[in-house]
């Protein structure tokens, strides 16, 4: 299986209850993949984003010095599966050693050790979803080279009423925007999709 690296938008409360969902970005295909986060992982995680450092060394703190001082190093970091809404994570050694675990420990580790956190091609394609170049810069502060909007907004006009091409993927991401209080019709996608479920976790906590 190949893997696509992606970068982290940052991570959104989201709905009434302000649940934290984090938000990557495959640029390349101008799609957008969210991971929705505990409480204490997006909390762990926001600190993270923010440079906060603990009084006194957390987990995260540890596993990194382990890493630096006992191992060789890491290779990679990715996101290797999905399946009913629940992530997975590994971080792989440079000696192969594979070790799994949850998306947040993945992303804060990514940023803690400056290394681009990678997914595998098939999750994207299935949990991925688009949105627009100016919804994009408006909702995430992610601004795409125009050539390169164009080329996706015309490509995307050839799907009839599927920005993505993908109808499902629209409602998903239609559902996603208005939970983080857009309007509806800012959103531009059509039809009307269930509201999520806020006890789901993508972690499987």
């Amino acid at each position: 299986m190949s893997t696509v690296p992606v970068s982290l938008c940052g991570v959104f409360p989201v709905g009434p209850e302000n649940f934290l969902c984090a938000v990557l970005l495959w640029e390349e295909r101008r799609r957008f993949l969210p991971i929705w986060l505990s409480p204490v992982g997006g909390a762990q995680l926001l600190g993270r984003i923010g440079e906060w450092e603990p009084t006194r060394p957390d987990t995260h703190n540890l596993l990194v010095d382990i890493i630096e001082q006992s191992t060789a190093g890491v290779s990679a970091i990715e996101l290797t599966g999905y399946y009913n809404g629940v992530y997975m994570a590994q971080v792989t050694m440079d000696d192969g050693a594979e070790f799994d675990c949850r998306p947040t420990d993945a992303l804060v580790l990514a940023l803690m050790l400056d290394m681009t956190i990678e997914v595998e091609e098939d999750v994207l394609n299935h949990a991925s979803l688009w949105l627009s170049a100016e919804d994009a810069a408006d909702y995430f502060d992610v601004e795409f080279d125009s050539d390169f909007a164009d080329g996706a907004e015309a490509s995307s006009e050839g799907n009839g009423n599927s920005a993505s091409g993908d109808k499902q993927a629209d409602l998903d991401f239609e559902n996603l925007m208005r939970e983080l209080g857009v309007e509806e019709e800012d959103l531009g996608f059509g039809g009307t999709p269930d509201d999520v479920d806020a006890d789901d976790d993508s972690e499987g906590n």
